[in-house]
């Protein structure tokens, strides 16, 4: 996704104080553990045991089999954050409820971030108050960035979008959905 094309107007509200960090979905061929079972929809599948591990923590993760395994031991086509969108590389971030609702604008400053605006589409059991959660995507180079943009004084600035800008997000998530 690419997020040149949002502007942000005057009345953008801006704090400082937030923790961000990242998270990624593994892909099982990046893994090396023993193969044990597990059932999947009324299915017995061999999924490798370190790899099973990463989903737990991490909610999903792409199987060997060609889908994603959720963290719920269900198959998915894609991987969906808990506003019913799809998560793009980069895109979108995990929120506090309580502080933002879903598909929030949000602009994050940090010196690795470079003032990217995020679409907020996730959740997560440890996201509270100040806390952002940026999706680096999957496999191990998104592991990597993952661990690279964290931050623990972030500015952080909810954004309103323009009509142009709007639509545009509007046309994305029609063709992403």
């Amino acid at each position: 996704a690419d997020n040149d094309h949002f502007t942000l107007n005057k009345a953008d509200n801006c704090t400082t104080g937030w923790r961000i960090t990242g998270y990624y979905v593994p892909l099982e061929k990046d893994f090396k553990g023993a193969k044990v079972n597990l059932t999947v929809g009324g299915t017995v599948y061999q999924f490798r045991d370190d790899f099973i591990k990463a989903v737990r923590m991490q909610g999903s993760g792409y199987s060997d089999y060609g889908w994603v395994l959720s963290c719920c031991w269900q198959k998915r086509t894609g991987i969906i954050g808990a506003c019913g969108k799809p998560l793009e590389k980069l895109a979108a971030v995990a929120r506090d409820p309580a502080l933002f609702k879903c598909k929030a604008c949000i602009k994050i400053n940090t010196d690795q971030l470079k003032s990217y605006t995020f679409s907020a589409l996730d959740t997560g059991g440890a996201i509270k108050g100040k806390h952002l959660d940026v999706f680096c995507g999957a496999g191990n180079e998104a592991k990597r960035l993952a661990n690279q943009i964290t931050n623990n004084n972030a500015e952080v600035c909810t954004c309103q979008l323009n009509s142009h800008d709007k639509l545009m997000i509007n046309i994305c998530l029609l063709y992403t959905s």
